[in-house]
């Protein structure tokens, strides 16, 4: 391989690598929490968010982008109509209900990872769920 060939494609694994890096950290900051990946599964929290919302949209709309759960707390990501970007419920279960506790919303960027975080803490939900929260929400 001569010089060239070997710099191109160096550098296109380097840039390659720097694609994974957010999800690698995210995925480490998730390593104590559940995340629901099954798309049906992700779906039938569509209710929750509905029934937390005072005008809330039909179910059908609202696209469930991530459920992270650490017993008994459940975050859920949703993108609603007429919203910007998603929005994150927060609840927490009580026997076969789910308590909606907040929602936070809204653009965050990863040096306010520990206000958003801190967040989720004075909601009630634990410290390692709250933190795999902030990376997400954050993209750190």
């Amino acid at each position: 391989m001569d010089v060239m060939t070997f710099f191109k494609v160096f550098s296109a694994c380097l840039a390659i690598s720097f694609l994974f890096l957010p999800a690698a950290h995210a995925s480490d900051a998730c390593d104590h929490v559940s995340r629901i990946g099954d798309a049906t599964e992700r779906n039938s929290f569509r209710a929750y968010v509905t029934g937390a919302l005072t005008q809330p949209p039909n179910p059908a709309q609202v696209t469930i982008t991530d459920v992270l759960q650490q017993a008994p707390w459940t975050i859920v990501g949703a993108e609603i109509p007429d919203a910007d970007g998603v929005g994150y419920f927060l609840y927490q279960a009580e026997g076969t209900k789910q308590l909606f506790y907040g929602i936070w919303g809204g653009m965050a960027d990863p040096s306010e990872s520990g206000e958003v975080a801190t967040w989720a803490t004075d909601q009630g939900a634990p410290p390692e769920l709250a933190r795999c929260f902030a990376s997400i929400a954050t993209g750190e």
